[in-house]
């Protein structure tokens, strides 16, 4: 089973996503922030990284860039509600794709698909 590490600020995406993704069939790790986000990459060693791009303590762009310094082939997908430039931001700093919000199921899916496969 396929380990998705899921990191949202906003409890209800954060609940809904990992819902979604565990009907799935994935298992869902969640981290709140995104300075979790590298304890939890070493401790659980998730399969792809869905990371929200604006948070407190440590944002996505940030994090993205820490991930990519560590932990360099793992697939990231970034996701946010802002406009669409912020997300070509997150691609240009190592997001291998991105996905805006509210999240489609389906395309959520299918994006996390192609990157696993």
């Amino acid at each position: 089973m396929k380990k998705i590490l899921v990191v949202d600020d906003d409890e209800i995406t954060l609940d809904v996503v990992a819902a979604l993704l565990e009907s799935a069939g994935y298992h869902v790790i969640t981290a709140s922030d995104g300075s979790e986000v590298m304890v939890k990459l070493r401790e659980m060693n998730p399969d792809l990284l869905l990371i929200d791009l604006v948070m407190p303590n440590q944002e996505g762009m940030e994090t993205i860039l820490l991930v990519r310094e560590q932990y360099g082939d793992i697939p990231v997908i970034a996701m946010s509600s802002f406009e669409k430039e912020y997300l070509s931001m997150a691609k240009f700093l190592g997001a291998n794709a991105s996905i805006m919000k509210p999240i489609n199921r389906n395309d959520l899916l299918s994006t996390i698909q192609g990157l696993l496969n």
